[in-house]
């Protein structure tokens, strides 16, 4: 990482972080930003309440590129029904 880049990141997380602090929410910084969530929610727990309020049976899908969507990826595993995957491979 360039010091430009360096320096812009650690001055965004300083001012990100005032703000965690005065709201009690967490800091998570990964490669390529810095996200604020509430403790103890992931991006997981967002996706698993987002399928709660579907009807059964509705079609999900979730893209990510980076260590904070891992959560969202384990909630959806095992959705995919037989029936679902033989019709993707026909």
């Amino acid at each position: 990482m360039t010091d430009d880049k360096t320096k812009a990141l650690s001055e965004a997380r300083e001012a990100w972080e005032r703000i965690a602090r005065e709201t009690k929410l967490e800091i998570h910084v990964f490669d390529g930003g810095i996200e604020m969530r509430v403790a103890g929610c992931d991006k997981g727990h967002a996706v698993r309440t987002v399928l709660e309020e579907m009807p059964a049976g509705t079609a999900a899908a979730y893209l990510g590129d980076d260590r904070t969507d891992e959560d969202a990826f384990r909630a959806l595993a095992g959705r995919r029904s037989e029936e679902h995957t033989s019709e993707l491979q026909s």
